[in-house]
């Protein structure tokens, strides 16, 4: 028996929707993301350019620090045009692609640092397992494009550390489970705090459509419908009441109950 699916455009019906509803959510929360990404680009560009001065130490006033020098600058201006830019995106999409591409050219410059230094200096592991968290929780975007700058770097660092011949077999095995559970944790946190952001967009949603129904059914009644706050001020009220009172509803609004009543009562 053959089943078909009834499509509306190139997806069906249900994952239109929810292709919709992403969209939407991402629109909604592009104001908090950018505020949040700052602070994620300043957490990696402020050790990248700090770590300057490890270069000198290994090399000295040579070709090769000038190098990474030149390197590190590059990416600085990169970073602080992009810092100066995030407020201008209109679109979650230019947005991502805009913190994608920054995160990749991060990276794969970290990855080529990483492999400047000597083979007795690894303390760039513990640095790409921290850039490995921050990619994943502190700067936000879709999670494919945060698994893919994770994984580009940790694969890099990997490679880094198998050409290390001095590593014993203990080390070599903490080193990998290290950045596997990383990645892991990373992932899975991330893909938790994204899930729940979604469910506070859509409780928010629903709520704000449930009270536009209930106020189209009132508006849809013959007899007068208002709703007071806890201070007794008037914050509905029904077309009947405009109707038959001969206000605006902005005007009876502004209205406090408590004044119209007789203080002896």
């Amino acid at each position: 028996m053959a089943i078909h699916f009834i499509t509306k455009g190139k997806y069906p019906a249900l994952v239109q929707k929810i292709v919709s509803e992403t969209e939407k959510y991402r629109e909604q929360a592009l104001a908090t993301d950018i505020k949040q990404a700052r602070l994620g680009i300043l957490l990696l560009i402020i050790p990248l350019v700090l770590f300057l001065f490890n270069d000198f130490q290994f090399f000295g006033l040579s070709t090769e620090f000038y190098s990474l020098a030149f390197a590190r600058v590059g990416f600085l201006i990169l970073s602080v045009f992009l810092l100066a830019y995030l407020t201008k995106f209109k679109s979650y999409r230019s947005y991502e692609y805009a913190i994608f591409i920054w995160g990749l050219a991060g990276i794969i410059l970290t990855t080529l640092i990483n492999a400047t230094r000597p083979q007795s200096f690894l303390f760039h592991i513990i640095q790409m397992i921290i850039i490995v968290f921050i990619a994943y929780l502190v700067i936000p975007q879709r999670l494919a494009f945060k698994t893919t700058v994770a994984l580009i770097g940790s694969i890099g660092e990997l490679v880094l550390v198998l050409t290390i011949q001095s590593l014993t077999v203990p080390i070599l095995f903490s080193v990998l489970f290290s950045v596997i559970l990383a990645n892991v944790v990373g992932f899975s946190t991330s893909r938790l705090l994204e899930s729940l952001r979604v469910n506070e967009y859509r409780a928010k949603k629903e709520i704000i459509d449930s009270e536009r129904r209930y106020r189209e059914f009132a508006d849809s009644l013959p007899e007068i419908a208002f709703e007071l706050n806890e201070k007794a001020n008037l914050t509905f009220v029904n077309k009947k009441a405009t109707d038959l009172l001969g206000y605006t509803k902005s005007e009876l609004e502004q209205i406090n109950m408590l004044k119209l009543i007789d203080p002896e009562y």
